[in-house]
């Protein structure tokens, strides 16, 4: 009977030893597993803890709360090695998984484990890896309890095996040594054998999106973070960040699309522009060009490069540190749009041509080009409005002016938007120049709208002297209300209000409208002699002391009235 009690515990002792040792793959795989140490703002040290690898590029995974508040971390792999982790990848505080990548710079490679590809059932054997420095085959076994299903059809593992602390974000193997799950903290102390894992596929799946900058789990994060996997989400990514970030940062993402997507055309032409801004002397403006050359280099289609520096050129122009700089000037843009157009002869191109050609003073050219685009598929109301304004440049008729912004305003989508505000406000300058004033208060109040009301005193104010031209007194009133309730102490709006108020005979109202203009600028002349026309219209004998003083402040129209009423 004691042989084989005996018998039976070495039995025992075996089968607990083969567990703690683990499979072959055991020591290859711990290689993975690595520790992290966070550090806040102050580089103080917050947390440490777990995680592994799951790619040869140095993406690692492990738990967010880690992470939460960090500026800075570092993760010390099995050989004692410290390698700072470069970007975050993604986060979901939900499930408390993070994913990032390490700097390679400083470590020739690193290893890692696959996912699992295999369905998970339960009964099914798991092993846990702990981070260690020690070259053993030491692991924790368990066994599949329950599996339950979570986002996008990725699984969650309640597991029958004891956990500790110092085993959270560990990887959760299956008996093939792929990556099944992330081990989470414990949330029930009620049965210590019991712990759960997060599917390490879902961990992987985690990715920074166009979107992500106002993600609340990545701003709980203070590392830099990562740019979308997809060029064109990248892309978008950087357009949506660029008026949130400072510029330095925004060059800093600049330099990491290039990397990313180093044959990607776009991030050589964001970046030139980039270091455009912050260039202080010309020879800062060479890392401009070099990043030009580069773009003409890496793209396939030579045409729309340059174009795009031809565009990148123009748009510039204002810039004090091009200046002089033979590359950067306008006839510079007009021989890449020239080449773009000999390699492929597009509408778009010859758009910008006219733009270019406009700004060098050749409207007849410019013509030329807008009347191919005009005709083309690319017509649009910018197309119409730019050739009003050459027009008008070059000296044409108001009509001829008229007719274009007429087709630039019939291709407008209606209720008008702001970005239909420029060519309706124009359209009713023109109006107003050539007598149709009605007609301009039309496109006046069409402009109202469009920008929600959002304008200043001066609309109001000019829109009130069109209605005067079109002897719509009521509205001249009201706007020149509105105009100096957004400006009471303009002093011409106070004149303005009294004027249009002797027209109309509300003499009362008129001399009480330019007291106050007096009270608030008692130098200004107009105010005098409009005060001596209300003066007379009351038959107040104060007429000719107000036309006296409009005279010596030097008002140059009441001269007449004072030879007709005061002699």
């Amino acid at each position: 009977m004691k042989r084989i009690l005996f018998t039976m515990l070495l039995c025992f002792c075996a089968l607990q030893y083969g567990f703690s040792q683990g499979p072959k793959w055991v020591t290859k795989a711990k290689k993975s597993v690595f520790s992290i140490m966070t550090f806040g703002k102050d580089h103080n040290l917050l947390k440490t803890g777990n995680g592994f690898f799951i790619s040869p590029t140095g993406v690692g995974v492990s738990d967010f709360d880690l992470f939460k508040g960090a500026y800075r971390a570092v993760v010390i792999n099995t050989e004692g090695k410290e390698i700072p982790v470069e970007c975050i990848l993604g986060a979901d505080d939900t499930y408390d998984v993070v994913k990032f990548r390490v700097d390679l710079s400083l470590v020739k490679k690193v290893d890692y484990i696959d996912l699992n590809t295999s369905n998970i059932s339960i009964g099914d054997e798991v092993f846990v890896l702990p981070y260690s420095v020690e070259k053993d085959r030491a692991c924790t076994p368990g066994k599949v309890k329950k599996v339950d299903v979570i986002r996008d059809n990725h699984k969650y593992y309640t597991l029958d095996l004891r956990t500790s602390t110092n085993l959270v974000s560990c990887p959760v193997l299956n008996a093939s040594g792929m990556a099944v799950g992330l081990l989470q903290k414990s949330f029930d102390n009620s049965d210590s054998m019991t712990s759960h894992a997060v599917d390490a596929n879902f961990v992987a799946g985690l990715q920074i999106s166009a979107l992500s900058f106002d993600d609340v789990s990545l701003k709980d994060i203070y590392i830099k973070k990562g740019l979308p996997e997809q060029e064109d989400q990248a892309l978008v990514y950087l357009m949506m960040v660029s008026s949130k970030l400072p510029l330095k940062e925004m060059g800093g993402l600049y330099s990491d699309f290039i990397k990313q997507f180093p044959n990607s055309s776009e991030g050589y032409l964001k970046r030139a522009q980039y270091f455009l801004n912050i260039a202080e002397k010309s020879d800062d403006v060479l890392f401009a060009e070099n990043d030009l050359k580069k773009a003409l280099e890496v793209s396939p289609t030579k045409d729309a490069i340059l174009f795009s520096i031809a565009r990148l050129i123009l748009n510039n122009q204002g810039l004090e540190v091009l200046n002089d700089l033979p590359n950067w000037q306008v006839e510079t843009a007009l021989e890449r749009i020239d080449e773009a157009i000999r390699i492929k002869d597009e509408a778009i191109y010859t758009q910008l041509r006219a733009e270019a050609l406009t700004l060098l003073g050749r409207f007849d050219e410019a013509l030329d080009c807008y009347s191919v685009v005009n005709k083309s598929e690319i017509a649009s109301p910018l197309s119409f409005y730019n050739t009003a304004l050459v027009e008008k440049a070059k000296g044409s008729s108001s009509d001829v002016v008229l007719v274009l912004l007429d087709s630039c305003v019939n291709r407008l989508e209606k209720p008008y938007n702001f970005s239909a505000s420029p060519y309706l406000f124009e359209r009713a300058q023109v109006l107003t120049s050539i007598g149709k004033h009605r007609d301009a208060l039309k496109d006046l109040d069409e402009y109202y709208y469009s920008v929600n009301g959002q304008v200043n005193s001066a609309f109001f104010y000019f829109r009130e002297q069109v209605a005067v031209q079109a002897k719509l007194f009521q509205q001249a009133l009201d706007d020149i209300e509105l105009a100096i309730q957004l400006d009471p102490n303009e002093p011409i709006y106070l004149a303005e209000k009294a004027s249009i108020n002797l027209r109309v005979g509300r003499y009362e109202v008129a001399l009480e409208t330019v007291n106050n203009l007096i009270a608030l600028d008692p130098n200004y002349a107009e105010a005098y002699r409009l005060q001596g026309v209300a003066y007379m219209q009351l038959k107040d004998d104060r007429a000719c002391a107000s036309f006296k003083k409009a005279k010596e402040l030097g008002d140059l129209v009441v001269e007449q009235l004072i030879d007709k009423h005061c002699k």
